[in-house]
């Protein structure tokens, strides 16, 4: 389909006309025909266009990921006595987690302790019987000291009983930072195990993880502003802030970047799939909406208003964002554009502007 055919009549009925062998084809009369002038106004919805700045999108998939992730683990394989949180709960720090039943290590502990002491008592008698007092280290010579803290067995009861004591003190385990829990599979009155995280906190602080091609990085900037939306609900986006852009660039020409999520992003798991908008600003650019670029004969069309009439342009569309296009040619600063009703338009067809 041209440009010619939409300015050709438009033909409201048929036109009675009679055929036969020799004879004349009789005029069409003229109260069947109908012209473009004749044809009812059609109602559209108009714009002017003027330069601005265009806000070129950059989409991307990526995955949600917590600022601060701590593994915790118990370094003792006792029984768990009690658990006092779930998966999901928010913690603070030094909140109580869970803890270990600690009889065998209180044990333990009482009995390197008098291990250690006797160690102590040792180490007294090997210095006196060299004419040295323990009450006044600094008198006696550092080689002298090391021997005799082998030769009584200070030196392996004293790491005992502060091995001893580290599990001790471990019997409980707290949360080292505000955040929420996960991975919590251990269940009470089991033993430990000691070969993998008892759980693990997430911290308050949620970021996104994405990657951008090379060619758009003159594009992105630390502190720029994106929008994550999670892929069973796009409508609901959350602001983020880019904070991080590693400078390398992979085997498949991507850049990784992160951004900070703003503001409240409950309903945001770690390793969640995620879709990034990136809009830059660019400037000195004419912009349409979606709505006002038709195709026709898998050519772009624009229609202008013009004198009660809508007149067909072809045009080069640029940039695209989810709103709308660049125009590069043919339109100037002050042309007034269709923006709806564009479906059944031709040229030249008569129009009625009805704006909002």
């Amino acid at each position: 389909m041209t440009k010619t055919v939409f300015s050709t009549i438009i033909i409201a009925g048929f036109i009675a006309c009679s055929c036969g062998s020799g004879e004349k084809s009789a005029a069409p009369d003229a109260k069947e025909t109908t012209t473009i002038a004749d044809l009812k106004p059609m109602e559209v919805e108009t714009m002017v266009v003027k330069r601005g700045v265009f806000s070129k999108e950059i989409t991307s998939n990526g995955k949600i990921m917590a600022q601060q992730k701590v593994e915790l683990r118990f370094q003792s394989s006792a029984k768990i006595k009690r658990i006092y949180k779930a998966n999901g709960d928010r913690v603070k720090k030094g909140d109580v987690i869970a803890e270990l039943d600690n009889y065998e290590t209180k044990i333990k502990m009482s009995q390197t302790k008098a291990r250690f002491e006797k160690a102590r008592i040792d180490l007294a008698d090997v210095l006196i019987s060299q004419g040295y007092d323990i009450r006044d280290s600094t008198r006696i010579p550092k080689e002298m000291l090391d021997i005799a803290k082998i030769r009584s067995g200070y030196i392996q009861s004293s790491a005992d009983y502060e091995l001893v004591k580290y599990d001790f003190s471990n019997s409980v385990m707290e949360s080292p930072i505000n955040g929420i829990l996960a991975n919590l599979q251990a269940k009470e009155m089991n033993y430990n195990k000691t070969s993998e995280p008892f759980c693990i906190v997430f911290g308050e602080n949620i970021e996104a993880g994405f990657t951008v091609l090379e060619s758009e990085l003159p594009l992105i900037k630390k502190g720029q502003t994106v929008a994550v939306a999670p892929y069973f609900d796009q409508e609901t986006k959350v602001s983020g802030v880019i904070t991080e852009i590693n400078p390398m660039v992979d085997k498949n020409g991507l850049v990784f970047i992160k951004a900070l999520l703003q503001g409240t992003h409950e309903g945001l798991f770690e390793g969640m799939n995620v879709k990034i908008i990136i809009k830059s600003a660019i400037d000195n650019k004419i912009v349409v909406p979606k709505s006002a670029v038709t195709t026709r004969s898998e050519k772009k069309v624009v229609f202008t208003y013009k004198k009660g009439m809508a007149m067909w342009n072809y045009v080069q569309v640029g940039l695209e964002n989810s709103e709308g296009y660049t125009i590069e040619d043919v339109l100037e600063t002050g042309d007034t554009v269709i923006v709806k009703g564009t479906l059944h338009l031709g040229d030249m067809v008569p129009v009625t502007v009805k704006n909002k």
